[in-house]
């Protein structure tokens, strides 16, 4: 069945129109500075507190190896995965933010697509650098469309 939903239809409406006309070269340049940050911030929670319990739990959900850990290697289900690389990208706060939608989105945009990345295969670095963009575009506008009084956070 299928979904009528204005507010759905226009950001796929936008993401489809990022899509065709590309991403201009300054917020091509950003991504690849934040992705490069949220790597190493992702990396550097390898040794955040609580991470072990969450491997812990997240391996003990079982299921097929798809994606890979940051910075430790293991493999885990592509769900799990991502899981646990948000944790380790945004556990210690170094992880980017954007101050008027009050979102962090690469520590949720980034682990979800670098496990269905690694899980789909054959997906360039410039096909992931632009979902990664129009990702954080869409995070970031939702945010700054938010009326609650934290705003998106």
């Amino acid at each position: 069945m299928p979904i009528n939903d204005p507010v759905i239809d226009r950001i796929v409406a936008h993401a489809r129109s990022v899509a065709m006309k590309g991403i201009a070269g300054e917020a091509r340049e950003a991504a690849k500075r934040f992705l490069a940050d949220s790597l190493a911030v992702g990396i550097a929670g390898c040794n955040a507190p609580w991470r072990a319990e969450i491997l812990e739990f997240a391996a003990s959900a079982g299921g097929r190896s798809e994606a890979t850990v940051l910075g430790s290697g293991e493999r885990l289900p592509l769900a799990q995965a991502a899981m646990l690389n948000a944790y380790q990208i945004h556990c210690q706060e170094f992880d980017c933010v954007h101050d008027g939608a009050v979102v962090h989105p690469m520590a949720v945009v980034l682990p979800s697509l670098l496990g269905w990345a690694e899980r789909q295969g054959a997906v360039s670095g410039e096909e992931l650098l632009h979902a990664i963009t129009v990702g954080v575009d869409i995070a970031v506008t939702l945010g700054l469309c938010s009326r609650a009084p934290m705003r998106f956070f």
